[in-house]
């Protein structure tokens, strides 16, 4: 699980669907909920995203319809046979990402260089209200 430290910047609702619009350092997240409570602008939150649901790219150039498109940087990774895991420095936090082997080949990642992460708004949740 990654978590993120981020600040809430708006919220937008109908009926019970919300979409919050989140600050980390120079890069903004939305995530999409139900029944969002006990929440509101300026409040500072911890974020949880699954590592299996973080997608990443290299060289990338395109529209997809992530709504979370953000530039981090390659840490570090564990190789396994099936799966590996790559670190990526999101503005001092760490994500955590969950790869096939057969993608970790094709994107042949090297620690220090720019790639860009990818996360659907309802992949995002708040794991704590910290004010």
């Amino acid at each position: 699980m990654s978590k993120i430290r981020a600040s809430v910047l708006d919220i937008k609702s109908s009926g019970n669907l919300n979409i919050v619009r989140f600050a980390h350092q120079k890069q903004t997240l939305l995530m999409a909920s139900l029944g969002l409570k006990d929440i509101k602008p300026h409040d500072q939150v911890i974020l949880n995203i699954k590592s299996s649901h973080i997608g990443l790219a290299k060289n990338f150039s395109g529209i997809t319809g992530f709504e979370n498109e953000l530039d981090v940087g390659v840490t570090s990774f564990d190789v396994g046979e099936l799966l590996c895991v790559v670190r990526v420095d999101l503005d001092g936090d760490i994500l955590e990402c969950l790869l096939t082997r057969g993608a970790f080949d094709r994107l042949s990642l090297e620690k220090g260089e720019m790639i860009k992460a990818f996360i659907l708004a309802s992949e995002i949740s708040i794991q704590e209200v910290l004010s």
